[in-house]
């Protein structure tokens, strides 16, 4: 996969050119006679990767990047961002697409924990399970209005961390008391941003919450007011967003949640898209078994290892470490 061979039948071509030395290295096997080193052919990946326990599987990666990352989270209070992705060409028994939830650190675009939908669950329910290995102390995690549950606000504050939750209809009480919260308060902090042929304006402002929130916890509200102007300054759009956060004052200030925010955004375009972009996910038509989340689970790795290794821009990396079959080796460890 660190090699750009991101379907089964591409792994098998490039593991049948790997020489002696490095099918070793990778302690593949071994004839007994002649001690010649043998790759597995595409039909024994295609079939191993099918019968694997994909949900152990991402938990054995989850962990290894988690590791890694630890190091390279750059802020006092790290972040983690809780966000699904559904696999458009692949499909369960059932006939439903392979939906995949996953945990991925702010800082580097790291994916520490994934976890699939199952057929009879959602997102909801897999919230829990998603971060039960995942060290949540004084961890600040961020997840859109779906996860605005009293449950998982409760989880989070039991474990140790903080949480920053959407507000939208699906909790309209507390988007209302936002709203009456937020009205009129001065703006806190602003920025702006240009980039895909328009500049975008961002003013924030954050109000306290009185004692008795719905949600453990909720130390205040925030609203993230923007406005999309053309590089000629016609305006092209203009929004207002409001958030819940266990988050008090003494905390973090405006700017530390408004780039809290941003970030958990901007994750959409640091995995989802180059996964896509790179490795072609939506287009792949692996639909038993395992497979579909498992090869997510190493597309997740790839982008990882190579994030956390320096490259900004995954696609130049993949051409790096696919030019000398020693440094996706190196990316390894192995």
């Amino acid at each position: 996969m660190l090699r750009g061979a991101s379907s089964v039948a591409a792994i098998g071509e490039a593991a049948a050119e790997l020489d002696q030395d490095v099918l070793a290295r990778l302690d593949a096997h071994q004839s007994p006679t002649t001690g010649h080193y043998r790759a597995p052919c595409t039909k024994t990946f295609r079939r191993t990767l099918k019968k694997i326990d994909s949900n152990a599987f991402d938990k054995i990666v989850g962990a290894l990047l988690a590791e890694q990352s630890g190091g390279q989270v750059d802020t006092s209070r790290p972040a983690l961002a809780v966000d699904g992705k559904s696999l458009r060409g692949s499909r369960l028994d059932g006939g439903q697409r392979t939906h995949l939830l996953s945990v991925l650190v702010h800082a580097t675009g790291a994916t520490v924990a994934q976890r699939g939908v199952g057929e009879k669950a959602n997102e909801i329910t897999e919230f829990v399970p998603l971060l039960e290995d995942v060290d949540l102390r004084d961890v600040v995690v961020t997840a859109d209005a779906l996860h605005t549950q009293k449950r998982h606000a409760t989880y989070l504050i039991g474990r140790g961390g903080h949480y920053i939750f959407a507000l939208k209809k699906n909790q309209e009480s507390l988007l209302e008391q936002a709203r009456a919260l937020l009205e009129g308060v001065t703006v806190s902090y602003e920025a702006s941003g240009r980039g895909h042929g328009r500049v975008e304006e961002r003013r924030v402002r954050v109000a306290d919450l009185p004692a008795g929130s719905e949600l453990e916890g909720a130390a205040q509200v925030v609203a993230v007011d923007r406005e999309r102007h053309t590089l000629h300054g016609w305006l092209l759009s203009r929004d207002t967003s409001f958030y819940i956060t266990s988050l008090a004052a003494k905390d973090a200030n405006a700017q530390q949640i408004a780039e809290h925010i941003r970030a958990h955004w901007g994750i959409e375009n640091r995995s989802h898209w180059v996964r896509d972009y790179a490795f072609d996910e939506d287009r792949c038509t692996v639909r038993k078994g395992s497979t579909p989340q498992v090869l997510a689970c190493l597309r997740n790795l790839a982008v990882s290892l190579l994030r956390l290794a320096g490259h900004t821009n995954v696609t130049k990396g993949l051409r790096w470490a696919g030019w000398d079959v020693n440094r996706p080796l190196g990316l390894l460890g192995v």
